[in-house]
């Protein structure tokens, strides 16, 4: 529905022909048009041998990284259980909880990252390769961690963009045909595109975890998303009078400390409920490089204590 509002005057010189017309619905973040999402600013341009070889490069090590983490056994089921993953009782966790719930969010954040990288570098390796793309055309992927210093920044700057296009365009469409009372650019339009934006974002992660075994009672997907997009309402509302009193190196170190903080205290709700379906992630790996000297380096020192699972994460991947 929305390449259909795209007037071919408005895309790139060459890019206007019935073949680009279908690569554009392909290209999530819009690269190359004036709907390129906000993500990594262009690198210096590089030739198509040394592009292929950086990112045959990175895919390599993000693929050993997986076969390492679908080694690790799964965590203590005591340790994720749905008390555990509570946002309102956090005086009845224990150190061990604690330590856990940081670890397993760093963790699962992390490995996702890593996933969706893995899977955007072959698609961009391939491309490439067949001259379908050009260097230039592939951006990278994420941000800088650095710039996550609010949750508005860490999904709209720092996190991969892949489906803010889809996102945002749908919210765009329910705005202005359900409401079109809305001045498009008021601060009720803005936050209801938002919320929207976010919802859906939340149902396509419900319904995937509903596919994976997770039940409905325990599925925490929507309330998830939909806590981030009141979260960064509040934030918005509080940005003004805290720019005002620190500077930006000391709003960005407090910053990145309050994202921390938020997400090792929301991530639990929905990413606890994926670690008790206890799905096998090893099946996800057509060959295996490391993994089993890692399995059997961990049999052999059972008293290392786990930090997170890779069932939970690998399966919970699409963000």
């Amino acid at each position: 529905m929305l390449a259909l509002r795209v007037d071919s005057s408005k895309l790139p010189p060459g890019r206007a022909s019935p073949t680009n017309a279908v690569g554009l619905l392909w290209s999530m973040r819009r690269i190359g048009t004036r709907w390129q999402v906000k993500t990594a600013a262009s690198t210096s341009q590089t030739s198509r041998a040394g592009f292929i070889f950086t990112r045959v490069a990175t895919t390599l090590a993000v693929y050993l990284f997986v076969d390492f983490l679908v080694s690790m056994p799964p965590p203590d089921p005591s340790l994720v259980q749905i008390s555990k993953a509570s946002l309102f009782s956090l005086h009845e966790l224990t150190t061990e909880d604690i330590i856990f719930r940081v670890s397993m969010t760093i963790a699962y954040w992390v490995s996702t990252g890593v996933l969706v990288l893995f899977m955007n570098n072959l698609g961009a390796i391939v491309s490439v390769l067949l001259n379908l793309s050009t260097p230039e055309d592939c951006l990278p992927l994420f941000g800088s961690f650095l710039d996550a210093f609010t949750v508005r920044r860490f999904w709209g700057v720092t996190w991969h963009q892949m489906f803010r296009s889809f996102l945002t365009g749908h919210a765009d469409l329910v705005v202005g045909n359900c409401l079109p009372f809305l001045p498009r650019h008021s601060l009720v339009a803005r936050y209801t595109r938002l919320f929207i934006a976010f919802f859906i974002s939340g149902a396509i992660h419900y319904r995937a975890d509903q596919l994976m075994g997770v039940p409905h009672s325990e599925n925490g997907a929507i309330f998830f998303f939909m806590l981030h997009a009141l979260v960064i309402m509040m934030e918005d509302s509080i940005a003004p009078a805290v720019s005002a009193v620190l500077p930006l190196s000391v709003r960005r170190v407090l910053g990145l400390f309050w994202v921390l903080i938020f997400f090792v205290w929301s991530t639990p709700a929905w990413s606890y409920a994926n670690t008790r379906v206890g799905n096998d992630a090893v099946s996800l790996l057509p060959v295996r490089l490391i993994g089993p000297r890692v399995a059997q380096y961990l049999n052999a020192t059972r008293d290392i204590p786990l930090i997170c699972s890779a069932n939970m994460t690998l399966f919970g991947m699409i963000h």
